[in-house]
């Protein structure tokens, strides 16, 4: 099941969407503050981000327009790569220009937009990165080696006893490295592969998404998985692989 985070300080409004997303199966979950939204990614994986503009910094703050975009700037300097959608009812252009230029993937106008027409944006963005992943035909679902396996499908890094989540440009890079793990990659080939010609590829990005994947790598108490080469790139760290 997918899981959405859902930041909106209007209760009525946000408990309808919440409700009718649940019902179309996806795990949702509700804050209503930028702090909130904040702690809530640090302890927690989700496939989609969905933000109202105008939200309070805290519980005791005011709302405004710049803390939506402000909190979406803060997720993508985090290196949080999935989908974030602007849902809002503001509808000026300097407004969407701004939420876009922070890294917001969509911007939705609520009074323009039927509940139907937001569930399509959302659906498109997880196709889209479904084409990215490029799964493998069933029978060659997994790869690893004897220390670890990776669930291409389910996007799972099975160390021992111990099950580890990663989203999809995470699967991504980890099936890059062990399916040639005697080769090195140059960070120009991972971004290529993992971003294709998404503008917002760089070195930075690439740097952050493999500090994400270390931290759950350390979190989960196993070895660095990822070796950098220097002056050449990475590779796998463990020297064998075996498709199973």
């Amino acid at each position: 099941m997918k899981s959405l985070l859902l930041v909106d300080d209007e209760p009525v409004i946000s408990a309808e969407l919440q409700k009718a997303l649940q019902k179309s199966r996806y795990h949702v979950e509700l804050v209503e503050d930028v702090a909130s939204a904040q702690r809530l990614v640090e302890t927690s994986n989700f496939d989609l981000i969905i933000v109202e503009l105008n939200l309070k910094e805290d519980a005791d703050t005011p709302a405004h327009p710049a803390n939506g975009a402000g909190l979406v700037r803060q997720f993508r300097a985090a290196g949080i790569n999935v989908p974030i959608l602007i849902h809002s009812a503001l509808s000026d252009d300097f407004v969407q220009m701004a939420s876009l230029d922070a890294g917001a993937d969509e911007y939705i106008v609520k009074r323009s937009a039927s509940f139907r027409v937001l569930l399509a944006r959302i659906q498109a963005h997880f196709r889209r990165d479904e084409r990215l992943l490029h799964p493998r035909p069933s029978h060659n679902r997994w790869v690893g080696t004897r220390d670890f396996r990776l669930d291409r499908e389910e996007r799972k890094l099975s160390v021992g006893h111990v099950s580890i989540e990663l989203n999809v440009r995470e699967t991504k890079v980890m099936d890059m490295l062990t399916s040639n793990p005697l080769k090195v990659f140059s960070g120009e080939e991972i971004m290529k592969k993992v971003w294709g010609s998404d503008i917002r590829r760089s070195s930075a990005t690439l740097e952050s998404l493999l500090y994400r994947l270390r931290l759950k790598f350390k979190e989960h108490q196993i070895q660095d998985l990822i070796e950098n080469v220097r002056d050449e790139g990475y590779r796998l760290a463990v020297s064998s692989v075996t498709q199973l």
